[in-house]
């Protein structure tokens, strides 16, 4: 099922591989505003910068430079930020990076290797509660 194809969502992956897939499964689901970034600090300044704001944010925790916990906490700073919703993506399953990131006011966290079907479903999830 289609989602709504108006939704502008940012995905943050140091990984050019894995920004490309997270793409193209929701474009697969209709999201056509997908704008990419290959760290936290290019993810803040695009976001800092938005002239039309994002709906969802979907970021990697590892990353050089600005870590996902880092970019979520600027997020979460910003009074455009707050209701965000926000999905972490990680390989880690350190329960500290977990902590982290549920104190951090992330919506939902997904660990890798994940499928389309459980990225699709957490992004609806997101963008349904948000809406």
């Amino acid at each position: 099922m289609a989602i709504s194809s108006s939704r502008r969502i940012m995905v943050v992956e140091d990984n050019r591989d894995h920004r490309t897939l997270v793409g193209m499964m929701l474009k697969g689901v209709g999201i056509q505003d997908v704008v990419f970034a290959e760290d936290g600090a290019k993810a803040w300044e695009l976001f800092e910068n938005a002239a039309v704001p994002f709906d969802l944010v979907i970021s990697d925790l590892t990353m050089p430079g600005m870590t996902g916990i880092e970019l979520l906490n600027k997020v979460r700073s910003a009074a455009v930020g707050r209701g965000v919703p926000f999905i972490m993506i990680t390989a880690s399953g350190l329960l500290d990076h977990v902590i982290d990131a549920k104190t951090g006011g992330v919506t939902k966290y997904i660990f890798k290797p994940f499928t389309a079907d459980k990225l699709v479903k957490e992004v609806r999830a997101c963008l349904e509660e948000n809406a």
